[in-house]
């Protein structure tokens, strides 16, 4: 079957201590997903003599056909009707397949999950998806800046996704430019907001680079930025930016809303107490909104910003940002900043609901829970998204800040 090899990998710091805690999981991934098998996963399973394991293929695997017959994509798992659980899940919550005939057994889809396993421009690196609730807490919780070390991982070679730029030469500038953006986030001199924001200006900046045909040049463009930090400029721009409160407020409503019909029971939760907290009527929920930042919720932001920077950090890690996150870079930051504004209502809102009740676990739970439910979606989706965002405002960097100035 699958068999495993052993990498040296550049993974966050909170990777080696991550363990999955299959029944114990209050969130788990077994539930709610389109599960696809490959297809060695498929013929291998069909063949196994283990008669619980052989009636739960026979009535759990279905094969798939035209364009989703890929090798990757071969089959499907079924999903109980009535519960949406996957029907290899047993009564203690634990996969039957893993159970019964070990990991090197599972299809690829159940391997990798919550992994993301790259080779991203010559570096070999493995990272964890906070739609995990474990995998949010060790990675979320973090306090000081996310770090990146060296470790050992196990994994199955033909899961390393691949991705270089056209030309060698530019391997250097590409991990240049990730590192940069990484670094820029990190920056805890200044505030989360202004960090995001100037990684907006970076992207829009390179693009123009880029559409000139001067992408060797976006490396002069990350020295300019870097010694920048240091003066006084981009505070005296921050300050003369006059922030959109009421649009600010309704957008990122609208944006959280967007996945209500989603079947993730947290995600339905989450949403069912910001708007208890909030309302759902426009005129009061400028006001609840505003009042819950005076009471507080503000404050909370701020002393929990850690959560969100380990957010934005480990999904521009993870996801190559912004070389592989789409052609215009301004649009993939745009998506990140659709991200941040649904993860500061949702907080606002259960600020509104819970007051001085509200702490870390409930931030990275709601944090955990929204994750999962916008990470995980359609291209498609996320064009309409940054299209929203564009024709409420955010067309380009000066026109963003007072979408993002949070007072």
């Amino acid at each position: 079957m699958h068999k495993y090899i052993e990498k040296l990998m550049l993974v966050p710091e909170y990777l080696p201590n991550f363990q999955c805690i299959g029944p114990m999981c209050e969130d788990h991934c077994c539930k709610g997903w389109g599960i696809t098998v490959d297809k060695k996963s498929y013929f291998a399973l069909k063949e196994i003599k283990n008669k619980n394991i052989a009636n739960l293929v026979a009535n759990g695997i279905s094969r798939q056909r035209g364009d989703h017959s890929k090798d990757r994509e071969y089959a499907k798992l079924k999903l109980v009707e009535d519960k949406g659980n996957c029907m290899m899940l047993a009564a203690d919550n634990l996969c039957s397949i893993h159970k019964e005939l070990g990991e090197k057994y599972l299809p690829h889809t159940c391997s990798i999950y919550p992994r993301h396993t790259k080779n991203l421009f010559g570096i070999n690196q493995q990272s964890l998806t906070f739609s995990c609730p474990e995998a949010a807490r060790k990675g979320l919780s973090i306090k000081k800046p996310m770090q990146f070390i060296e470790s050992k991982v196990y994994v199955r070679e033909e899961l390393i996704e691949k991705a270089n730029t056209s030309h060698a030469e530019d391997m250097e500038l590409a991990n240049e430019i990730r590192f940069f953006c990484i670094n820029l986030l990190q920056f805890r001199e200044i505030s989360l907001w202004k960090r995001l924001a100037i990684l907006g200006y970076f992207c829009e900046q390179a693009d123009i680079l880029r559409s000139q045909h001067k992408g060797l040049e976006v490396a002069n463009l990350i020295s300019s930025i870097t010694n920048s930090l240091s003066g006084n400029d981009w505070e005296e721009l921050f300050s003369v930016v006059s922030p959109d409160f009421e649009k600010q407020i309704i957008t990122s409503f609208y944006l959280m809303v967007l996945q209500i019909e989603s079947n993730a029971e947290y995600y339905q939760k989450i949403v069912g107490l910001v708007l208890d907290g909030l309302n759902t009527e426009p005129e009061k929920i400028v006001a609840r909104y505003q009042a819950a930042l005076e009471l507080g919720a503000s404050k909370f932001i701020e002393q929990h910003d850690y959560v969100l920077e380990n957010f934005l950090v480990n999904d521009v890690f993870t996801s190559g940002f912004p070389l592989l996150t789409g052609k215009v870079w301004f649009e993939a930051w745009l998506w990140l900043v659709g991200l941040y504004k649904i993860l500061i209502y949702s907080w606002v809102g259960l600020f509104a609901n819970f007051g001085e009740k509200m702490n870390e676990e409930t931030a990275i739970t709601a944090t955990q829970a929204l994750i999962k439910s916008f990470t995980h979606t359609q291209e498609d989706f996320k064009r309409h998204v940054i299209s929203y965002l564009k024709e409420e405002g955010m067309p380009d960097f000066a026109s963003s800040l007072s979408s993002l100035k949070p007072e």
